[in-house]
């Protein structure tokens, strides 16, 4: 099936590269009310849906081959999609070199590496973000996204989307979007997430007591027991993740007995979720008063499928996506400097 039968898809998160309000759908009198569609109590305002618009954001990175400008690659201004696959954006003075000399720039196939259309993906401004995080880097050199968006896609002539494992979001693409009730996470801010904001400026307070106090489990026949409290301590803090932890408390009677302090849960947060990078450093005080093992546990949770939204996605994204466009950078910049 050719690309004109099909509407494109972000680069980066595969989700849809426009807002439309018909997903989100109220209609009792419908076959089945509600169900093909999102719940409208989850993007309140009407009739713009505010909560929307980011998915209208986006640009395109392509290619001229033919271009006389010092780089064949190009980045768009603000673009838009057709439903027929078709990435629009506007020529301006400003435009890239690799434009300005490119017949047909402004209004181009998606994903096309066959035949005489020239190579471009579109992506979401904020998922770029999201990959740029990930891989740690000031900015993504464009000439090597390029080649790495280039890199995975279809050999099979037109496409809507780029050949990777694109996880949640999949079963969600037929001719274009396809909504569904409960999955509203999926179109969900990965950026500005409000929820977060809030819970950043009033983290949970600690109560009395202090620490998660440890089990009080029987551990004879555990070879552990033999270790003394310091020691178990410290051989939890070197399980590098907390399902690995929960696991070997499980397994072991004696380090179920290892109360969790709060300096323990604080450490965990940032190596176990890489995607809050923008959790702020606490004040000396807060480090003291704030109840980290509160902390995590909500930020664990609200990150988890059903979970807070927006949080939901950055996740998805770091952890399904950007893992198979960081590795295929990573090789292509160590090719670059080699």
């Amino acid at each position: 099936m050719s690309c004109a039968d099909w509407e494109c898809f972000c680069a980066i998160c595969g989700g849809p590269l426009r807002g439309v309000s018909y997903w989100i759908d109220d209609d009792e009198d419908s076959p089945r009310p509600g169900l093909d569609a999102y719940n409208p109590d989850v993007f309140l305002t009407r009739p713009e849906y505010p909560e929307l618009e980011w998915l209208d954001d986006i640009r395109a990175l392509g290619e001229n081959p033919k271009t006389s400008a010092p780089s064949t690659v190009w980045l768009s201004g603000p673009a838009s999609v057709g439903v027929d696959g078709d990435v629009r954006f506007e020529l301006e003075k400003d435009s890239d070199p690799a434009l300005q000399d490119m017949p047909g720039a402004g209004y181009m196939q998606a994903y096309c590496l066959e035949g005489q259309n020239p190579w471009c993906a579109p992506f979401h401004v904020k998922c770029h973000e999201v990959l740029r995080r990930f891989l740690g880097v000031e900015s993504l050199d464009r000439e090597v996204l390029n080649e790495t968006f280039k890199s995975l896609g279809s050999r099979d002539g037109w496409a809507a989307f780029l050949e990777i494992d694109y996880g949640d979001i999949t079963e969600h693409r037929t001719r274009d979007w396809f909504p569904l009730r409960n999955h509203e996470y999926l179109v969900s801010d990965p950026i500005d997430i409000e929820w977060l904001a809030r819970f950043y400026k009033r983290l949970p307070q600690r109560k009395e007591g202090g620490d998660e106090p440890g089990g009080a489990y029987n551990t004879q026949g555990d070879p552990f027991s033999t270790l003394p409290l310091d020691i178990l301590s410290l051989l939890v803090l070197s399980i590098p993740t907390m399902e690995d932890v929960f696991k070997a408390r499980m397994a072991s009677p004696a380090l179920a007995n290892v109360p969790l302090s709060q300096s323990f849960w604080k450490s965990r947060i940032v190596p176990d979720m890489p995607w809050l990078w923008d959790m702020p450093t606490p004040s000396d005080e807060q480090r003291l008063s704030v109840d980290w093992s509160r902390v995590y546990k909500e930020l664990f949770w609200g990150s988890q499928r059903n979970g807070t939204l927006g949080l939901c996605n950055r996740r998805r994204i770091w952890t399904q996506m950007c893992p198979q466009f960081g590795k295929r950078y990573a090789s292509i910049v160590e090719a670059k400097d080699h």
